[in-house]
């Protein structure tokens, strides 16, 4: 797995997402600054992420913040993985402290479904939520269990921790 890059409308908010991420998987993040889909007009979700990467240059894998809202059959959703990019949405997570801490838990668990993840009963970060409530109460550490089929689906893909840090 290459390096997950990192796409953020503003350098505070990319570093504290990459270093959640990184923390979160221990893999390598890079940092993208742009404004992308800047909002406040809803996207949906299910309209391929192709059109968005090609007119951004965005290279998979890659998790992009926006500020535009995300929906599936009308529903808001903080999140979105597919084609190997990760869409974000900041419009509904708030401001301030609530907003950075939100945005890191979603970003950390769509990082995980970039990592082959899928969803987790447990206290986990990779449990789904589809409130800010949920979204509160939820961890920004995967559990044990995660953690360790993120390494296990890594080294199926050919490549260790160690090897990740490298490039």
């Amino acid at each position: 797995m290459p390096k997950i890059r990192i796409h953020a409308p503003t350098r505070e908010l990319g570093a504290v997402v990459r270093s959640a991420v990184s923390r979160a998987w221990d893999v390598p993040c890079s940092l993208f600054i742009a404004q992308i889909l800047p909002g406040p007009e809803a996207v949906d979700a299910l309209r391929p992420l192709s059109h968005v990467a090609s007119s951004h240059q965005i290279v998979a894998p890659a998790l992009v913040l926006i500020g535009a809202g995300l929906t599936i059959w009308g529903e808001r959703i903080f999140g979105i993985c597919r084609e190997g990019r990760a869409l974000v949405s900041l419009a509904c997570l708030g401001t301030g402290k609530d907003l950075i801490r939100r945005a890191c838990s979603v970003a950390v668990h769509e990082a995980g479904h970039l990592l082959g993840l899928g969803h987790c009963r447990g206290k986990c970060v990779m449990r789904p939520t589809s409130s800010l409530r949920d979204l509160d109460k939820r961890p920004l550490k995967p559990c044990r269990g995660c953690r360790t089929s993120a390494t296990r689906l890594s080294n199926i893909a050919g490549m260790t921790r160690r090897t990740w840090r490298s490039q």
